[in-house]
């Protein structure tokens, strides 16, 4: 069967419009590596949902909202693709908005909120996270689908995916979270840069911008409340993965700079995110969660 499903991927990956397909185990082994990675994401997106996940919450955050934003986007992108039959266009797609967007950018930042965060944080995320495999599935459906199938059989055992009817929600577009959080995320491009190898949960950053500068305006809707120079918990500390951020407007600045300063902290040992007096002890946010449960 895993044969098969390589095939089929391998097939779709070069259905371009030329009389020449290439064969040879390099580019068998590529596919097999992207129907691997695939594979994988969708076995962790069912490992953290659950029937619970049905329902986003008002308190949903920027970057929830920018990745149901994305999975629209990215749904009607594939099926003109399917339409024009660009099945390499396809694949390629999709195994740029896996590795980037669901695993790069959010898997990776919301991994805190999920294990450590409060009950609705993880009802939001989980919703998120159902969406993305729900979308994830249906766009590679057609070209790999007994892969889909496998793993559809253990989110709902009664129903196969192909007697779903399942589309993303146009609702889910949103402009204003793709603007915010796209700002958010060359900023920390720039801080990732400037880290280097450092541990960013031990990095304090500091943005220094002009007063009119729209863009950089955006952050403070990161920051929870507009009116806070300074914060080691706020949205925008979140997807720069950093210990603290200060946004600093200024008239006598014409560029934004950033400045990064390494800290020498004790994390928390449950979540590895908060700073804490000693290693012995958990930081406020685990202690109120730990209490909870």
């Amino acid at each position: 069967m895993l044969n098969f499903i390589l095939f089929r991927w391998w097939v779709a990956s070069h259905c371009a419009q030329n009389m020449t397909i290439t064969v040879s185990k390099k580019l068998m082994q590529q596919a097999a590596d992207s129907v691997n990675k695939i594979r994988a994401t969708l076995r962790y997106l069912n490992g953290v949902i659950d029937d619970k996940s049905e329902i986003l919450n008002d308190k949903s955050t920027f970057l929830d909202r920018y990745i149901l934003s994305a999975l629209v986007k990215h749904e009607n992108e594939i099926w003109k693709l399917y339409d024009t039959y660009e099945y390499h266009r396809v694949v390629t797609n999709t195994q740029n908005f896996v590795a980037n967007h669901i695993s790069a950018i959010y898997l990776h930042t919301i991994k805190d909120r999920l294990y450590c965060g409060d009950n609705v944080d993880i009802r939001n995320i989980r919703f998120t996270l159902l969406n993305c495999y729900k979308v994830l599935c249906s766009t590679v459906w057609p070209i790999i689908p007994f892969l889909v199938e496998e793993s559809w059989q253990y989110y709902d055992p009664k129903r196969a995916f192909h007697q779903q009817n399942f589309t993303a929600d146009p609702v889910w577009k949103d402009v204003d979270a793709e603007k915010t959080v796209g700002v958010a995320l060359e900023i920390k491009r720039i801080v990732n840069q400037k880290a280097g190898s450092a541990n960013s949960f031990n990095l304090e950053v500091e943005i220094l911008y002009n007063k009119n500068n729209e863009e950089m305006q955006m952050l403070r809707l990161l920051q929870g409340d507009e009116a806070k120079v300074s914060s080691n918990n706020s949205e925008l500390c979140e997807i720069l993965q950093v210990q603290r951020v200060s946004l600093q407007p200024s008239n006598h600045v014409d560029s934004t700079n950033i400045n990064v300063k390494k800290l020498e902290l004790t994390l928390c040992a449950r979540c590895r995110r908060f700073a804490v007096d000693n290693a012995d002890c958990v930081c406020e946010r685990c202690a109120l969660v730990l209490a909870n449960r």
